[in-house]
């Protein structure tokens, strides 16, 4: 069975084919968590190989890296924690290692 959700929440848009990686955490702490993630094509569920997928998200402080003007002024630019790049296999997946918790305010 496959269950679609075709939506996606617009930028920031962050891509760098020279991050391949699939371990994000750069030591940072939180629990280990497996982030899996399998792209297929809208209407038919085929799978979506040799696709590019970044994900970038905050620390449990609430801080991103790569980014100025973040929670009081801290800038991270250069930096490269919890942010990484996949191309999906055969059969559409990517897996990341990153961490939990997040944090918004």
């Amino acid at each position: 069975m496959c269950t679609l959700y075709p939506e996606q929440i617009e930028g920031p848009h962050y891509l760098d084919l020279d991050l391949l990686r699939s371990d994000i955490t750069e030591g940072k702490p939180g629990a280990p968590f497996t982030f899996k993630v399998q792209l297929v094509r809208a209407g038919s569920c085929a799978p979506l190989p040799d696709v590019p997928l970044d994900i970038w998200h905050c620390d449990a402080g609430g801080v991103y890296s790569g980014y100025t003007g973040q929670l009081g002024g801290l800038d991270t630019t250069g930096q490269k924690f919890l942010r990484g790049t996949q191309v999906t296999g055969t059969d559409g997946q990517v897996v990341f290692q990153t961490i939990y918790p997040g944090w918004y305010p």
